[in-house]
């Protein structure tokens, strides 16, 4: 069963090539098209410098993270402080239908400054109902996975983010959350702030 485990944690890492990775999804059942697997890549680059392997786990949440319509709402960079005797704050920059717009505020925490600034930055008023953190795989460089349900006015919407930083994975969730309920109508994005 040992040999099952190694199996299963060094899969990849940053100097893998593109056929090496295509040919892992391929193994994995995962087939994607051209365009999709050119994403999925870049995503796995980025993922590859940040962590010393790669594992299934994290190749699996790649492709969930593409799995559905392209969002309208993007995250472009997000910088956040905090510390003992330091106010919270959260400053986003999201991609809003390929316009860059961004804001700051204060929170109770960088992950709900991180959500106040987002709810900023769209005109939107999200409401936080549930919030959980789980590692996908072990070791220091794991990703977290959060899953988060959103509450706007009386629908609620969930999201999901992975990173190997816990507040992006949060402002992934929270963003995956607004776009779900921006493609169901349910937020409008205002108008003044896309203009």
């Amino acid at each position: 069963s040992d040999i099952g485990v190694e199996a299963e944690t060094i899969v990849l890492g940053k100097h893998s090539g593109r056929h090496a990775v295509h040919q892992r999804f391929t193994d994995l059942g995962l087939e994607l098209e051209e365009s999709q697997f050119e994403e999925v890549f870049s995503r796995f680059k980025i993922l590859a410098d940040r962590k010393h392997e790669v594992t299934t786990a994290d190749l699996f949440s790649l492709v969930d993270l593409k799995a559905e319509k392209e969002d309208q709402i993007v995250l472009d960079s997000l910088q956040v402080s905090s510390g003992t005797n330091i106010t919270p704050t959260a400053t986003v920059r999201l991609m809003v239908n390929g316009q860059r717009l961004e804001d700051a505020t204060c929170g109770d925490g960088p992950v709900d400054a991180a959500f106040k600034a987002i709810d900023k930055v769209l005109g939107t008023k999200g409401k936080l109902i549930h919030y959980s953190l789980q590692a996908i795989d072990g070791g220091e460089d794991a990703q977290g996975e959060v899953t988060v349900t959103v509450k706007f006015g009386e629908n609620l919407v969930g999201g999901r983010g992975v990173s190997t930083d816990i507040i992006e994975a949060s402002v992934l969730g929270y963003l995956e959350a607004v776009n779900r309920a921006c493609g169901r109508g349910w937020i409008k994005i205002q108008e003044k702030n896309v203009s």
